[in-house]
């Protein structure tokens, strides 16, 4: 059986850190902070997220096709983005006639520390938007 692991927590809460050290020959992983700063050198648009997303998404279906195991480790607080990454794995698996288990894993750490060790980092969120995030996360 193959599984979807959708991680959710705030920056700097560990999750992408966690999600390198589980990926294997058979685990691969997606985040859309790296694909924009492929695109995009990093740079967040309202606009140019629709194909943030879309590029995401033929990423999960593309790792699906080939058998593997994904992690999807961003921030992943709005539920929007879980539903949408549940629906792609269920009409993945109606198409193909397969189960494929979607789990999600919460990082709930505390706001201070998130903020410390995102200081940390060459390129900070910063604690402004941290705290913003957390006020709108509904992390269970």
């Amino acid at each position: 059986m193959h599984t979807v692991l959708i991680l959710r927590g705030l920056p700097a809460s560990g999750k992408t850190t966690w999600a390198l050290s589980k990926c294997d020959g058979s685990w691969k992983r997606i985040n859309r902070d790296e694909l924009r700063q492929m695109f995009d050198g990093g740079v967040y648009s309202k606009e140019r997220e629709i194909l943030i997303r879309e590029a995401r998404n033929f990423l999960l279906i593309l790792c699906l096709k080939s058998g593997y195991n994904v992690i999807i480790d961003d921030c992943n607080l709005r539920q929007e983005h879980i539903d949408e990454i549940t629906d792609i794995v269920n009409d993945f698996c109606e198409s193909y006639d397969t189960y494929i288990e979607v789990q999600t894993k919460v990082f709930n750490v505390d706001i201070e520390i998130c903020i410390e060790r995102d200081s940390q980092r060459k390129k900070p969120v910063g604690e402004k938007i941290i705290r913003r995030m957390s006020k709108d996360a509904n992390l269970r």
